[in-house]
Formats: C-alpha cells, structure tokens, sequence
C-alpha cells in the first residue's frame, strides 16, 4: 500500500479514425474539448499508430477509405495485450444487423453517426470510467485493488476517530507456494477472498469495504468499533478451513518444510491468518503513508510474536515514538 499520486488526473487519450468531411464539425470539437484527440484518416494508419502509442478509446466510423468497420474491429482485436481499453463505432446505418456485426467483430459499442455531441461525450467518459475500474480489479479475486484502497482511505481519513483499515496477511505463504506450487497456492488467495467477504457481510456494514492489493495482501476499511469481531470471525473461519488445503501427511504433522531465502531449510506450521488495524483516532495520522507504516510494523511483531488475535495500534501519537515502541493489543 503506497501513497496516492498528487498530481491531476491525465486527459484520457482519444484516437478519431475517420476520413475527412465524415463527422460533422461541432461532434469534433466537443470531442477536442474533452479528450486529447489524435485524428487518423484510414484504419491501417491507425493500425501502424496504435503500434508505437496508446489511446484508452478509439472512435471510428464504420467506414474509412481502406476497410470497413467491421474488418477495422477484427484487426484491432489481432493486436497485442496492450490493444486500447475501447472502441466505439459511429454509423449511418441505423439496421440491427450491422450493428450488430459490429458488436460481434469486436466494437464495445455501435452509435449513430448523427449522435448529439453531448451524448457521444457523455458515452465516452462513462466508458472510461468503466475500463479504469476494471483495470483496478484483481485478476484472480475480483475485488478492488490499491488505486480504489488510497481513494477510500484517503477519502476517509479526515473523519476522526471512524476509521480503521485491518490488513490482512498470510504467516508462510511463500513456503506455501515453494512446496504446492502457485496453482494451489492461489486457491487458498481464494479462500481467505471468500472469508473476509463473508466476514464484512456478516459483522460489517454497507460502506465497510474489502480491497486485495496483490499476493496474500488484504485490507478492509470499517469502524473501529467493528474492526475487533470482524477480524476475529476471519481469523477463525480461515483457521478450520486451511488444513483441508495441505496433503493428508503435511496435515497430521502440523506443517511443511521448506527453505528460506538464505536456503535454510526450516518446518514452516500450517498457515494462519495475521491481522492488524491502524485507526484514525490519533490527531498526527494525516495521510495514507503513516497507515501503511504502522500496519507494516504491526504485522512484524505479529509474526514475530505466533500472536493470533488482532493487534492493533494504541498509540495516540506517531511522530515521537520509535517503531519498537508501538503498544499493540
């Protein structure tokens, strides 16, 4: 978890492929006033320009003086992962048919070329905004990554003493991982996902979140208040179902062995679920980076001590005390 950028939000890059004369002109400038447009006038020089460049929506006409629209969508599709987040097609034919052949080919929408420039604008945004937010998901989970998890805490932060932000973390996992290998590995990354949603469902409240920044690393914003039985009911749930994720003979003896980083080898015991809170009750907690930190030194002295309920930060001020000093419960 790292601090969120300072800076604006970029314009979101926009590639017109239309030949001239094809949109009328106050469509253009509304696009222009919106978006940071770049204007390709056939597909395949849009084609050979989205090989070096990247544009988060692609605007087209259905048709260009060296392909169709549809034909326009099939090879946008046979670029590389890095293809832009959407494309729209814009066309005279108001048939079902051709729109949806676009739709089919690739296009993630189909619109008349009539549009009113407010409403294709309105489109576009709205797409964007759709793209970002799938961009932030975890692959493997489904849930919010760390961009929604800085909004939310940042968003947060300033109503004291409300908040509190639980992370979450898997004690051996890498060792996990070195034996069974990821594709087991990532199932229990599944299971504690599960849990800790049942567990804000179950013990949380509507605006309680659930946010998964990437590996075995968890974070649920709740209320200070709550944090205690929520983390508590995870802990406990995770504790009886992980043994079923170990073979039979690994189960009876408690544990695995493997290596460490240094190539020790070392019995790493079945895996439990560690977690920590940080709130917002003391005065000098500004920004997302001192949650981070105390988190961070929390979750080393739960390791470091088999702790197996929630440690949480006591402190009532931050900028005095060293990282060994912290008061966990």
């Amino acid at each position: 978890m790292t601090a969120p950028p300072t800076s604006p939000p970029s314009v979101p890059q926009l590639l017109l492929v239309s030949a001239s004369g094809q949109l009328a002109p106050a469509l253009v400038e509304a696009l222009e006033d919106n978006f940071a447009v770049s204007r390709m006038g056939s597909g395949q020089q849009a084609l050979t320009w989205l090989g070096g460049s990247a544009a988060e929506v692609i605007i087209a006409t259905d048709r260009v003086s060296d392909m169709s629209g549809t034909e326009f969508c099939h090879r946008l599709e046979q670029l590389p992962a890095a293809r832009p987040a959407a494309c729209i097609v814009l066309t005279d034919d108001s048939s079902g048919d051709l729109m949806a052949r676009m739709l089919e080919a690739g296009a993630d929408d189909c619109l008349p070329l009539a549009i009113h420039p407010q409403q294709l604008v309105a489109r576009i945004k709205a797409l964007v905004r759709c793209c970002q937010r799938q961009r932030e998901l975890n692959p493997l989970t489904g849930l919010p990554g760390n961009a929604y998890l800085q909004r939310e805490i940042t968003r947060r932060l300033p109503d004291r003493g409300h908040l509190a932000v639980i992370g979450f973390d898997l004690d051996s996992f890498k060792a996990y991982n070195d034996v069974y290998g990821y594709y087991r590995g990532d199932k229990v990354i599944c299971l504690v996902a599960q849990i800790l949603q049942d567990s804000v469902r179950s013990h949380g409240r509507a605006d309680d979140c659930l946010a998964h920044i990437g590996g075995d690393d968890f974070f649920v914003l709740t209320a200070p208040e709550r944090m205690r039985d929520l983390a508590q009911a995870a802990m406990r749930e995770f504790q009886q179902a992980i043994p079923e994720f170990y073979d039979e003979t690994d189960r009876r003896r408690g544990g695995i062995t493997g290596f460490t980083r240094q190539g020790q080898e070392v019995f790493f015991p079945i895996m439990r679920l560690i977690a920590t809170a940080a709130t917002n009750k003391a005065a000098d907690i500004q920004h997302i980076g001192q949650i981070a930190a105390i988190l961070s030194q929390l979750k080393e002295y739960a390791k470091q001590t088999e702790n197996r309920g929630l440690v949480v930060d006591r402190r009532q001020t931050h900028g005095t005390r060293q990282a060994g000093q912290q008061q966990p419960n």
